[in-house]
């Protein structure tokens, strides 16, 4: 299915207006193999709601994964494999921490 065309309110690189104590942060994983725009009505409902909501798709589980540069990572792993799904899971908190790494970094 071609998601692409679905329409949402969410936005890259949005401007968020400075709050005393700052905003909660929901970091969004969908399940085993599941893409993260299957999320969506959730993830705009809690911002519609004041959190800051960080989606992620995950390499080789995703359809595909862009990363900057252009690079594109197609899905490899397999539903029915045990061996697959283990290394999902590596994979996955590689990608949490990783992210929780870029949004907790001090601005510079």
């Amino acid at each position: 299915m071609d998601w692409a065309a679905t329409r949402t309110h969410a936005r890259l690189d949005a401007p968020v207006r400075p709050r005393a104590g700052g905003y909660p942060v929901v970091l969004y994983s969908p399940g085993y193999m599941v893409p993260r725009s299957l999320g969506t009505l959730a993830a705009e409902d809690l911002a519609s709601r004041g959190y800051v909501v960080v989606t992620v798709d995950h390499t080789y589980e995703a359809s595909a994964v862009e990363f900057p540069r252009g690079r594109l990572e197609r899905a490899r792993v397999r539903a029915d494999s045990m061996d697959d799904a283990m290394k999902a899971l590596d994979v996955r908190v590689a990608d949490l921490r990783f992210v929780l790494d870029v949004i907790t970094r001090s601005p510079r």
